[in-house]
Order: C-alpha cells, then sequence, then structure tokens
C-alpha cells in the first residue's frame, strides 16, 4: 500500500517567518517561528478597514512580530555558540 502525505500550503504568517528555514535544527527556534507566524496570521485575519491609518497599524504590528522573532532566533542561536556570560562582560574580564 503507498502512503501519500499532504503538504498544506503555508499560511501567510508561516512565509513572513520563513518557518521552514532553520539551520541551526534547534527545536526552540521552530518554537518561537511557529508562534511568531501564529499572531501575525492572528492580526492578518482580523478585518479592518481601508483606511491609511488602519494599514500602517497592521503594517506595523506585522513588522514587530517579524522583528522580534528574528532577535529571538539570533539570541538562541547565538547563545548556544558563543555565550559570554554578563558579568564577564560587565567586569571587564
Amino acid at each position: 500500500m503507498e502512503t501519500t502525505t499532504t503538504t498544506l500550503p503555508l499560511t501567510y504568517g508561516e512565509k513572513l517567518v520563513g518557518i521552514t528555514f532553520n539551520p541551526s535544527k534547534m527545536p526552540d527556534v521552530d518554537e518561537i517561528k511557529r508562534k511568531a507566524a501564529e499572531m501575525i496570521d492572528l492580526i492578518h485575519a482580523m478585518p479592518f478597514n481601508e483606511l491609511q491609518f488602519n494599514q500602517l497599524l497592521h503594517d506595523e504590528a506585522v513588522t514587530q512580530i517579524m522583528t522580534a522573532q528574528m532577535w529571538a532566533v539570533k539570541f538562541l542561536t547565538n547563545h548556544h555558540q558563543n555565550f559570554i556570560p554578563l558579568t564577564t562582560l560587565e567586569s571587564g574580564n
């Protein structure tokens, strides 16, 4: 018997955060990206009128979620590779 797998198309949020890109293979990176995509999809699904101000708020919210996701991934991947304790940085050693 032949088995087939069905791949659902990526959501708007999944596309924006690059949900399939994780060269580190870290589960925490996958989770952060998944949660960011969920927030973007939630915002993107909310109805709003076509006023320029509402479009600006929508776009800014999506942009800030993407920015937070990217910084969180950077922290996670850098943390595991080049971790320097904050106390070392503060003491100048």
